[in-house]
């Protein structure tokens, strides 16, 4: 006699499909219990689903049909093999059609691979600023001397100076402009009086200090100048101007300030030429000194940052 054996598959609270079974190899136990391993645990709140193996003599029949009697799907199976086999054959395979009719029995997807990160890029390093240039505009007042048989020739002056270099230390620029007030040298029953007016251009090398905001300023210097003489003394008093040049050189000292910096500098300058003064050809003369020896204190204005 031909047996129903009904079995509930549980998973949850709720069946989620019902096995009933004509056989005896495989039972409907063997078959639930092989379900229940398959599936993903999940709560199934509606009516059971159906399975049922069905005896055709020479071959098992296993079907599945939703609750309302829809036919979802059928499979024959060889029932020569052992009833384990069978059993698992018939767990799968209703396993898989409830996974296919009901999507929350599906497995999860895999979580999608992280994105590709973009290989890092080599950035070169931003090469340093260069250096502000440095530029100082000032004036001072000299005290010179012109030394000469007759005697130091001092004098007192004025001095505008400039200066430029590419960076706040090593070689840049230097333009100077000076006038001393008159010097005086006898001369036979009179005097000579003659003054110069220099212009100076050269290089100069700042030479700034690590620890301290004092600064040092070493400088070679072309010199062009205008001589002026005139007679003093004389019946007649005659003025005369030439051409002189010569070479010079120096130092300044100055304090580093924002805007304001003053300075001290120490200057030697030699003319090239021999100017000689006499009344009238023939005469008694002087030589004109060549060497002038300056001291300058003045301020300047730095309009650099």
């Amino acid at each position: 006699m031909m047996a129903l054996l009904p079995a509930c598959l549980w998973l949850a609270l709720q069946p989620v499909v019902v096995i009933e079974s004509e056989a005896t190899c495989p039972t409907a136990t063997d078959v639930a219990e092989r379900v229940t391993a398959l599936l993903p645990v999940h709560e199934k709140k509606d009516a059971p689903d159906l399975a049922r193996i069905s005896d055709r003599g020479d071959a098992w029949i296993v079907t599945l049909a939703l609750p309302d009697g829809t036919p979802v799907a059928e499979r024959v199976l060889d029932r020569a093999f052992p009833c384990a086999d069978l059993a698992s054959a018939a767990a799968v395979i209703i396993a898989t059609w409830e996974s296919d009719v009901h999507p929350e029995f599906r497995p999860a997807p895999l979580p999608a691979p992280p994105p590709r990160q973009a290989p890092p890029v080599a950035v070169a390093p931003r090469p340093p600023a260069p250096a502000p240039s440095a530029l100082d505009v000032g004036a001072a007042l000299t005290g010179s001397l012109a030394p000469s048989a007759s005697g130091a020739g001092p004098a007192i002056g004025a001095l505008v100076v400039a200066s430029w270099l590419p960076s706040s230390r090593g070689v840049g620029a230097r333009l100077a402009l000076a006038a001393d007030a008159a010097r005086e040298l006898p001369l036979g029953p009179g005097r000579v009086q003659w003054r110069r007016i220099a212009a100076a251009l050269g290089p100069t090398l700042r030479l700034p200090s690590a620890t301290t905001p004092w600064a040092l300023d070493l400088y070679a210097e072309a010199l062009v100048a205008g001589l002026l003489t005139t007679g003093a003394g004389f019946t007649h008093d005659f003025t005369d101007t030439s051409f002189d040049a010569g070479l010079g050189g120096g130092t300044r000292l100055f304090w580093r300030g924002r805007t304001v910096e003053p300075w001290v500098e120490l200057d030697a300058g030699g003319w090239l030429r021999q100017q000689t003064a006499f009344a009238t050809p023939g005469t008694p003369s002087v030589d004109l000194p060549r060497l002038e020896l300056s001291l300058a204190l003045g301020l300047s204005l730095n309009p650099g940052p």
